[in-house]
């Protein structure tokens, strides 16, 4: 190994190995504890740190009463020194010696699972409150002895044996060890500012022989797990949109084998002036390892974890110092966490849709178990990796065109510099509209939910956002001002406004409409429709709509399915009302229906671009 690391740790000290790309890094230090992650700024030198999910439990977000037994503080190592080797010298300085986890068992059985997989579909999916949501249980043992020859024995099985980490890492502090293969890129920054994020969700369990051409080309072409991804993409791209100066953009999809699975994955890419540590804090937790919108699924974990998710979802970092905001980091998932008594807990999430079969969502927390339980052998994946290519080449025009390039060689024609204010229903689509709107030329503000009309003064556009929620439910404050704006909006049609999502439903009403629960919900789904007389693709995140009876409603245009009356849009002087999500991955041509739709609204103003 080179540099002045050692291979072998004293138990008292810290120590972290970490491998990405084929070199393992090792980093000794001393132990530091944080009560958050803004505690850390002042630290001048080299650091790696663990952030348990309970730092992202911060301002409204509920704690669940499980949570607040778990780990709440940073736990970080200031680096006194660094060395590095390749993959296969490391496993040349030791054999790994069987480590047996005694008394191995899930906390919540797999029937019990799948109940509790239907209760999220009926009670927070098909209620309106999101789109996806990750439920978690955990897997529970015991080791022998919590020691550094313990510790080694499963970094180097998981080391030989997982295939497509990002990072496969073993930390050491003075009172637990984390062991784990994680597939996922949290957040990412080098020296010049380019920010990543790396959105992995759908799920290919392999056969009991291994990954085959039929069971994969089922995978990539089953809808569920295709829209799955897309609707983690969506998440990540508003979390991007908040943290990056200007629109960040995707690349294509791939598909990443491990020991014994594959995800489908993107990687985001854009540019971000922000300290690492508000960074980071704005980037927890990724929306692939909790819900979406995020700030609900906080919520639907409060109602629904029977216990910690403690360091799931949380986030390992390594930042670089030295004055340099670079850093790099990934998601704390398929981690093993093992306390000074032995005890191992490895919670193990999955990602509940709409469509959910809750024993496949039961099999697929195994599945993901397994890699860090036991050791496999990597599959024969030349073919595979091949027919994956050509699979998901097909993709491409499924998503918004919007999202793949950079803004600086995409900058569309439109309005002037008018003045425009997008407000939030606590979901972070708004920073993706935001996106789209600051690509047409207007100057663009976010405010949170409720503005007085006092506050929407000498704005030229009001857009009111999409959020979660059921739009009759008069106990949610935020729905209640959420309606009280839209009544205002319709009713003295100061401002040109853009309704979009539970917005569209809550003006819909104002005009006359019915708005009732749709038999099935439509979170995540792309669908062909027609937008007053033209066809477009566009992305549904819903669960609510408004329905057109058939009877004439004065100067209201409307665009509706013929069959069932559901509202897709409205449109009258000075109001345009869009159920769909425009600015979504899904939404193929959302990019131009919002242009038509500002223009339109900017015509109000005897303002054409």
């Amino acid at each position: 190994m080179n540099g002045n690391a050692t291979m072998t740790g004293n138990r008292d000290d810290a120590f972290a190995l970490i491998m990405k790309d084929g070199v393992v890094h090792r980093y000794d230090g001393e132990s530091a504890l944080f009560d958050d992650i803004e505690q850390a700024q002042g630290e001048s030198g080299e650091m790696v740190l663990a952030l348990p999910f309970r730092q992202a439990l911060w301002g409204s977000r509920p704690m669940s009463g499980p949570e607040r037994l778990a780990r709440q503080h940073v736990s970080a190592i200031r680096v006194r020194s660094h060395g590095e080797c390749s993959v296969e010298d490391f496993l040349k300085t030791g054999e790994g010696s069987e480590t047996r986890l005694n008394d191995g068992h899930f906390d919540v059985s797999d029937e019990d699972y799948a109940e509790r997989v239907r209760s999220v579909v009926d009670n927070e999916i098909r209620t309106g409150h999101g789109s996806n949501f990750v439920l978690h249980r955990t897997y529970r043992g015991r080791v022998f002895s919590r020691n550094v020859n313990t510790e080694m024995s499963i970094f180097r099985s998981l080391l030989s044996s997982e295939a497509g980490a990002y990072w496969t890492f073993l930390v050491h502090f003075p009172d637990h060890t984390l062991i784990g293969a994680s597939p996922e890129v949290h957040l990412q920054r080098d020296s010049n500012g380019l920010t990543t994020m790396n959105p992995i969700s759908g799920t290919y369990r392999y056969p009991k022989g291994g990954p085959d051409e039929r069971s994969m080309r089922t995978f990539l072409q089953d809808p569920k797990e295709r829209n799955e991804l897309y609707m983690v993409v969506d998440e990540e791209l508003k979390v991007m949109s908040d943290l990056c100066d200007d629109r960040p953009w995707i690349s294509e999809p791939n598909l990443r084998f491990m020991s014994n699975l594959a995800h489908t994955e993107y990687y985001i890419h854009g540019y971000s002036s922000l300290p690492w540590t508000a960074a980071l804090r704005g980037s927890l937790v990724a929306p692939t390892v909790l819900g979406s919108p995020l700030e609900s699924a906080f919520r639907m974990a409060h109602r629904n974890d029977l216990s910690p998710r403690n360091y799931l979802g949380g986030v390992l970092a390594h930042v670089t110092g030295g004055g340099d905001e670079s850093f790099d980091s990934a998601i704390l998932i398929r981690t093993a966490c093992i306390e000074t008594t032995g005890e191992v807990s490895i919670p193990i999430g999955s990602t509940i849709v709409r469509d959910s079969d809750p024993a496949m969502e039961a099999a697929e927390t195994v599945a993901k178990a397994s890699g860090v339980l036991a050791a496999f052998s990597r599959p024969n994946q030349k073919v595979l990796r091949s027919l994956a290519a050509e699979i998901l080449e097909e993709r491409v025009n499924d998503v918004a065109g919007f999202w793949v390039q950079p803004a600086s060689s995409r900058l569309d024609p439109g309005p002037g510099k008018f003045k425009a204010v997008v407000v939030d229903h606590e979901d972070r689509f708004t920073g993706m509209l935001a996106a789209h709107l600051r690509s047409l030329g207007l100057d663009v503000t976010v405010i949170t939910w409720s503005p007085s009309p006092e506050e929407l003064a000498g704005f030229d556009l009001l857009v009111l956002g999409p959020g979660p929620g059921d739009p009759d439910d008069e106990t949610d404050e935020r729905i209640s001002g959420a309606r009280k704006l839209a009544r205002w909006a319709v009713e003295t049609r100061e401002i040109p406004t853009l309704a979009v999502c539970l917005s569209h439903q809550l003006v819909s009403r104002e005009l006359g409409f019915e708005v009732r629960r749709l038999p099935q919900p439509n979170q995540g789904s792309q669908r062909i429709i027609s937008l007053f007389g033209e066809e477009v693709r566009v992305g549904f995140y819903n669960s609510f709509s408004a329905y057109d009876s058939g009877k004439h409603h004065l100067d209201v245009d409307v665009a509706r399915d013929p069959a069932t009356g559901e509202i897709y849009a409205l449109r009258t002087s000075g109001i345009i009302s869009l159920q769909f999500h425009p600015e979504s991955i899904l939404s193929v041509d959302g990019a131009e229906v919002l242009r038509k739709s500002v223009l339109a609204l900017v015509r109000d103003l005897s303002a054409v671009a």
